[in-house]
């Protein structure tokens, strides 16, 4: 069987299955045969294929079927234009949350910091260090660039692992620190900016979106409403004293505008907040000065 065959046959296999089914099906090819997409396109079309490499790929098309992500098959995804791997114990990077990423660093630009040291950061919830690495490597773009400790913190160490691999790959290894524990708890010093990507989905959201049966349900479910997480974090910074001069980023739905307010303000009644859409105009972070 050639190249063009099996591609022919696994974009018919796909195409009920996934809105992109040519990507998809040059992607398993390619992992079948231990080849980039990039280097894929190059082999001519009339090539045979070997009987391992097609036995394979049958395996990766079974696996796809079940709805497993793609991203888990080949081991990686992208965002902000790099690319990071992922694995079943952290989430898939969204493009919706690159708007976190960009209002970091808006924000570099507008902290009220008079200090003389760097401007601490950091990243609760890191997962896969996806936003951590793109908001330290975007920073290179400021002239000059602003003097950053970062942290980046999990309470899975099956998932800082994942960050800490990616932070190798991006050569960020002593430019991030990446912690074990709960929220705020690994931290010994008040931050100057949070940013958070922290479950906001209710459990009837997870039944309703079976896409997402197979990323860690603890990563995207929080309580009845979905905002249990970010609300013991606000409790979290109160209970520390960090009551003022801090920035908070966080990503939540969009139906959850209104109860985030709320919930920022009962806190922390003088807060300032307001909140920014991602690129389908959709409310996706809350911005909050304490």
């Amino acid at each position: 069987m050639t190249l063009q065959e099996v591609l022919v046959n696994s974009h018919a296999a796909l195409a009920s299955r996934t809105p992109t089914p040519w990507h998809e099906a040059e992607r398993l090819v390619g992992l079948s045969l231990g080849l980039s997409r990039e280097v894929l396109i190059r082999v001519p079309l009339q090539k045979f294929i070997p009987v391992r490499a097609r036995a394979r790929l049958q395996g990766f098309l079974a696996q796809r079927s079940q709805g497993i992500p793609l991203a888990y098959l080949t081991g990686e995804s992208y965002f902000y234009g790099r690319s990071f791997a992922v694995t079943p114990h952290v989430l898939i990077p969204r493009p919706e949350t690159e708007v976190l990423v960009d209002c970091a660093l808006e924000c570099m630009g507008t902290l009220p910091y008079k200090g003389h040291g760097p401007i601490t950061v950091v990243d609760i919830g890191t997962g896969s260090g996806c936003v951590a690495i793109s908001f330290f490597k975007e920073l290179a773009r400021f002239t000059p660039a602003p003097k950053v400790k970062l942290y980046a913190t999990d309470i899975s160490k099956q998932a800082l692992a994942i960050a800490m691999r990616n932070a190798k790959a991006h050569r960020l290894v002593r430019a991030i620190t990446f912690l074990h524990g709960d929220l705020v708890k690994p931290l010994t010093h008040k931050p100057h900016l949070i940013m958070a990507n922290l479950p906001y989905l209710t459990q009837q959201q997870m039944s309703e979106n079976p896409c997402l049966r197979y990323e860690p349900q603890g990563a995207l479910v929080a309580g009845s409403d979905g905002f249990e997480v970010y609300r013991n974090l606000l409790q979290s910074l109160y209970t520390l004293g960090w009551q003022q001069g801090i920035h908070l980023l966080l990503e939540i739905d969009p139906a959850q505008r209104q109860l985030c307010q709320q919930e920022v303000q009962y806190v922390f009644p003088h807060a300032h907040v307001d909140f920014v859409p991602d690129l389908h105009g959709l409310t996706r972070v809350a911005r909050i000065a304490l």
